[in-house]
């Protein structure tokens, strides 16, 4: 908040020396003029976290608070000392409005990250036995997940809105949630045939395009602790290592690279959600989910070195290659249950983090 304001007082305040080239001027009488000035913020606010040597403001990133006092009772003292902020100067403005006359300005602004590096300072009195502490806290306040409340008319809509917002995070990783990097999106040991005269097993199995999708169709049920999802997939990659054997007249045994694509992969995807007491504390997780993938074909190419090629070309052809629909319905299901078992892993990893009164408070 202190970058935005910075920038409101330079727009504001009279400049002796010549007004810098980084600054434009905005007319009083400029029916722009907020569109101009919020121009000006956008130019000026990295400026302002760099530093102006020419206006005497000096850099802000990290930006220093020297002591926040949280409490000070008898019983209770817990002060924030020699706090650095960062992240100040990543910021969009959502509105904003400029009252020349009165010399007011009213904005909405969200701060993508904010992240603290301070020294705290604690010291409590229980039962006469005093207790003290110091070190160092971080502190990271994300701005990705919104808070959805549970009488919100347009509740869908907001859930919707956090999936946007974090699937790609995911994909990325979010380290302050325990959530590591998910592109690609490693699978174990699948079966695919296992069956008398062939097994084909893939393994090392890494998945990507899984963070590039449409939700065709969201909504929840939050009495019930359940919600429905209808997405598409534009386009899934998997690259794995393959482990074949076929036993006919002669055994002939196979293992190397494979690759999969398949485009416009549909997914009904039905979540069951559940609360938990941790410390007072109520926190969802999610305790079920179930996948129906729709899979309409692939391709598929063999990494096969010229003996395997020979031997393998017109089993590959005549049985993977022409028999796509009885591969899918064979393998589908274990992929489903892969995708599932991570997903449920990786929500509650995060919805560990937060209380079900911070996520979905009882409000609008």
């Amino acid at each position: 908040m202190f970058i935005a304001v910075s920038v409101f007082a330079l727009l504001t305040v009279h400049i002796a020396a010549e007004i810098p080239s980084y600054i434009n001027v905005c007319g009083r009488r400029d029916p722009n003029i907020n569109q101009c000035i919020l121009d000006n913020i956008n130019n000026l606010k990295s400026k302002i976290c760099e530093g102006l040597p020419d206006l005497d403001i000096p850099p802000n990133d990290p930006f220093i608070i020297d002591e926040i006092v949280i409490s000070d009772t008898p019983n209770t003292k817990l002060y924030i000392r020699n706090a650095q902020v960062s992240g100040l100067c990543d910021f969009t403005i959502k509105s904003f409005h400029a009252d020349i006359d009165n010399l007011n300005y009213d904005v909405d602004l969200l701060f993508h990250q904010i992240r603290g590096n301070t020294t705290y300072d604690f010291n409590i009195s229980l039962l006469s036995t005093p207790i003290a502490y110091k070190g160092q806290l971080y502190i990271t306040a994300t701005s990705y997940i919104h808070v959805c409340g549970l009488k919100n008319p347009n509740f869908d809509q907001c859930i919707l809105e956090n999936i946007e917002n974090l699937k790609g995070k995911i994909c990325e990783g979010i380290p302050e949630l325990d959530i590591e990097s998910n592109n690609p999106f490693y699978l174990d040991k699948l079966t695919i045939f296992n069956i008398s005269m062939i097994t084909l097993f893939v393994e090392n199995t890494q998945v990507t395009g899984l963070c590039d999708f449409v939700v065709n169709f969201l909504h929840l049920e939050m009495d019930k602790m359940h919600f429905d999802i209808d997405l598409l997939f534009k386009r899934i990659q998997i690259n794995a290592t393959y482990d074949l054997n076929i036993r006919l007249l002669v055994p002939i045994a196979s293992r190397g690279k494979v690759y999969i694509t398949t485009d416009n992969v549909g997914a009904n995807v039905s979540v069951d959600m559940g609360l938990t007491i941790r410390h007072g504390k109520t926190y969802s997780y999610v305790s079920q989910i179930k996948i129906n993938l729709d899979i309409k074909g692939y391709d598929i190419e063999f990494a096969l070195n010229e003996e395997q090629l020979s031997q393998l070309h017109e089993i590959i052809t005549n049985f993977i290659g022409k028999n796509q629909q009885e591969i899918i319905k064979t393998f589908k299901p274990a992929l489903e249950e892969a995708i599932s078992k991570r997903i449920i892993s990786l929500s509650n990893n995060m919805l560990k983090h937060f209380t079900y009164e911070e996520l979905y408070p009882d409000r609008t």
